[in-house]
Parts: structure tokens; sequence; C-alpha cells
């Protein structure tokens, strides 16, 4: 997407996106929509499905929450965040993510929750192994700045979670660890053009190695009307959500 996903207060109702993708034999889809700020009452929706054709198709997504205008004193002040992605390949589940907020009823900053952190990062990606997982570990533990998990599911696919203090900082971390590192190179995947790609609205898709760069061009022009930072995001694992994996 060209700019931070913004949900502006509703005093009714809510602001769904829905995303269908099928990912052909030997193709290659990443998907990094910009991340999510829910203004103070906002209630948004997301559903992403996506369909694997077999071992050869490859999907790598991150996508970001922030607790919303943290600089306009409207810190975890929307009234819900849901957000499911279901993953299949070869017609069977592989990954499900079940993520809630609703901090009217919710303790967003207490143990297990977001635990003074302001942004999230959940990630997904295909084929992962011991040693990309070890890396991943590795880098998590020598950042300061953010907390984290990573784990590698029956098929040895990879869900990493990282909690922050700005989206800036998350892409910079996702980018060294699975990202950088175990990219595809899309160029060479004839059969990246297959893949379909249905959506609501129109989302942009660029390549791992230019993630970062754009986040942070994005995050210095993403200013609300009052001059503050609209950019913001937060951790990962288990909390408030639900993995379901199945063989």
């Amino acid at each position: 997407s060209q700019s931070f996903d913004k949900v502006h207060k509703m005093k009714e109702g809510l602001a769904r996106r829905s995303v269908t993708a099928e990912v052909k034999k030997n193709a290659v889809f990443c998907y990094y929509p910009q991340p999510v700020i829910p203004y103070a009452q906002s209630a948004f929706e997301s559903n992403m499905k996506i369909h694997l054709e077999d071992e050869s198709s490859r999907f790598f997504l991150m996508e970001i929450i922030s607790c919303g205008r943290k600089a306009s004193g409207e810190r975890f002040r929307y009234r819900k965040y849901a957000s499911k992605v279901s993953v299949w390949r070869s017609g069977s589940l592989i990954y499900r993510d079940n993520t809630r907020y609703e901090p009217e009823k919710m303790d967003m900053e207490g143990i297990g929750m977001y635990e003074g952190y302001t942004h999230m990062a959940n990630i997904f990606l295909t084929g992962g192994s011991e040693e990309l997982q070890q890396n991943i570990w590795e880098i998590l533990e020598q950042e300061p700045e953010c907390d984290g998990g990573v784990t590698k599911l029956v098929q040895n696919d990879l869900a990493v979670r990282i909690f922050g203090q700005r989206a800036q900082k998350l892409h910079a971390v996702a980018r060294e660890d699975a990202v950088e590192d175990h990219r595809p190179d899309v160029a060479e995947h004839d059969a990246a053009d297959e893949v379909r790609h249905e959506e609501h609205r129109a989302e942009q898709i660029r390549p791992a190695h230019r993630l970062g760069e754009h986040i942070g061009q994005q995050e210095r022009d993403d200013i609300d009307d009052d001059g503050r930072h609209d950019g913001e995001q937060h951790r990962p694992p288990q909390r408030g959500s639900e993995f379901g994996i199945r063989k």
C-alpha cells in the first residue's frame, strides 16, 4: 500500500479488509502492507486467505499493527482490531492466526499482551530451516529495542512475532533476519506472474530488500494534522492471539 493504513474514528460499524491470493507452482508472493494505525473509537477487521499450489509455492507475509496515534494521546483507544490469516498448501490448512484486540475489555499493557510496547509485527515465511530459526533467535536476543519469538510449524514453515516501539525498527529487524537473508529472488521465477491477488482495495507488493527503505521514508512522511508522528507499532508470539497449525 502507498501509505500507512489509517483507520479513522467512527461512531458505529467498522472498516474491513479482505485479501485472497492463489500462489501457483514455483511462484513467489511477498505481501507487506503498510502498518495499520487505528484511531480512537475505530474498529477494523482483516481476513486473509492464501492458497499455495504445492511445496514450490513461496509466501512471505509481514503485517504490523500499532497502538494508535500515541503522540495524540490515543494509545490503545480503538474499539477493536481483528485479523485472521489462513494459509493452505495443496488444499490442506497449514497455518491459521486469529488475533483480536478489544482494549476496553483487555489490559493491552499487561503481561501476555503488549507489555509496554506500541507496535507488533506478525511474520510468516514458507520453507524455513533450523539455521534460519536459530539466526532469528540470535538477532532478537541482540536487539535491545525489540522482543519477540519464532515458532517452527509442522511443515517447516516459520511464524515470527516481534514487539517494538517503532514501525521502522521492526521492519529493520525483519530485514536483518528471515526476510533479508532468505528472501527469494523474484526475478528468477517466471511463474511469479501467475500469482493472482484479489483484494477489496489495491495493495502494492514490493521486493523485500526495498521494504525497510520504503518504510523508513513513509514513517518520516506520516505526520498527523498536529505535526505529530503517526507511525507506530508492536510485539510477537501467542499474546492475545491464537495459532492453529495442521499437517
